[in-house]
């Protein structure tokens, strides 16, 4: 019986073809930065090497925050972190946006009744407008009035035909939605500030440590200090949201 099993076992993985490609290395890397999680006694950390290159989902989140001149040098630990609450409220806006989009289907409705075209609407001024149909005497929250989102015949047209839309529109939920929308909206500008600081302070330590080899190399004691100003990092307060990671 034993030999039998081993003969399967052996047979399944001489089928099984090495694999080495973009999938297989975003899971190494990403394994790599969870082995303290998953194997705590595991206590080495990332070197030079390991940072290369970086992970393209990464890249990828932080490119879509206006974060586009990173390299691969600069990540660490508390970078990832960051990154990783950015991640995680990521997902929640999107679920709202599923919620708004495709089950009430808002996108459609708000083309049809107002002639809106709102499919490439920012999600929060999608829910400032919705907001604004089902409680037009609400005081809106302070990151709305930052920056004019609406032209002035969209806010005109949004409050003509409010009551058009009192049958799609639940006011409990939107203003539930809208609330955390901006909570949520809020919090990653504040998470984002702090890890701009952080990308900035690990450039600057680079460019020390490049430097303090270079003059190593060249016989200059190592452990003169190199002049290098770098940006502090402030910290940053940011709320306690439950479901945000």
């Amino acid at each position: 019986m034993h030999a039998q099993q081993h003969d399967v076992t052996h047979s399944f993985f001489q089928r099984r073809a090495c694999v080495c490609n973009d999938r297989v290395r975003e899971i190494m890397w990403g394994m790599q930065n969870l082995m303290p999680l998953l194997i705590p006694q595991e206590q080495s950390v990332f070197t030079k090497a390991d940072r290369l290159p970086i992970c393209k989902g990464l890249d990828m989140l932080l490119s879509r925050h206006g974060i586009n001149i990173v390299k691969q040098e600069w990540i660490n630990e508390d970078i990832l972190q960051l990154a990783l609450k950015v991640y995680h409220a990521d997902l929640r806006e999107n679920e709202h946006s599923k919620f708004l989009r495709r089950s009430l289907g808002l996108d459609k409705h708000l083309k049809a009744i107002s002639g809106f075209d709102a499919k490439d609407w920012d999600l929060v001024k999608l829910a400032t407008a919705l907001k604004t149909m089902v409680d037009p005497d609400a005081n809106l929250l302070p990151i709305v009035k930052t920056f004019k989102m609406f032209s002035p015949e969209e806010a005109n047209l949004i409050e003509l035909d409010a009551p058009k839309y009192e049958d799609l529109l639940d006011r409990d939920t939107i203003s539930e939605i809208y609330e955390d929308i901006v909570a949520v909206r809020e919090y990653v500008d504040k998470v984002l500030l702090k890890l701009r600081h952080l990308l900035k302070k690990a450039e600057a330590a680079l460019e020390t440590e490049d430097v303090q080899e270079k003059r190593a190399t060249n016989g200059v004691d190592s452990i003169q200090q190199v002049d290098c100003t770098c940006l502090a990092v402030v910290p940053v307060e940011v709320p306690n949201q439950s479901s945000i990671a």
